[in-house]
């Protein structure tokens, strides 16, 4: 029974830890679960630790932090990575911007692509 019961433990196990690596068909974001003004605190408890965080004093002075948390969202009939960029001012949410992540071979056609045209128009 044992030996059973290892082997659907640890793929359960696997399936749980992998729960990122699929798409979601919306952002975890919502308007009706972020509202302009909460508190950092608030946030944090409910989305978690965000996997990139800046942080700065702005031109008047104030405490600001920037936090970055990362999704796969399916668009249409694909998926793409996004990150979502939420800037607390002295710990209250005052901005919130979604960008699509480029992958490595994204950023490499549109450099190559860039490397190109400008080849072809020195040629003229």
């Amino acid at each position: 029974m044992k030996t059973k019961l290892v082997p659907l433990v640890f793929a359960l196990f696997l399936l749980a830890s992998c729960a990122s690596l699929f798409p979601k068909e919306s952002s975890d974001f919502t308007p009706d679960k972020v509202e302009l003004g909460m508190f950092k605190i608030d946030f944090l408890n409910q989305f978690g630790k965000p996997y990139k965080q800046n942080f700065f004093y702005n031109d008047a002075d104030k405490y600001c932090e920037v936090l970055f948390y990362r999704e796969r969202v399916i668009v249409g009939n694909s998926w793409m990575d996004m990150d979502t960029i939420f800037t607390f001012i002295e710990g209250k949410l005052v901005s919130q911007e979604q960008v699509e992540v480029l992958g490595y071979r994204d950023r490499c056609r549109e450099s190559h692509i860039g490397y190109h045209k400008e080849i072809d128009s020195e040629d003229e």
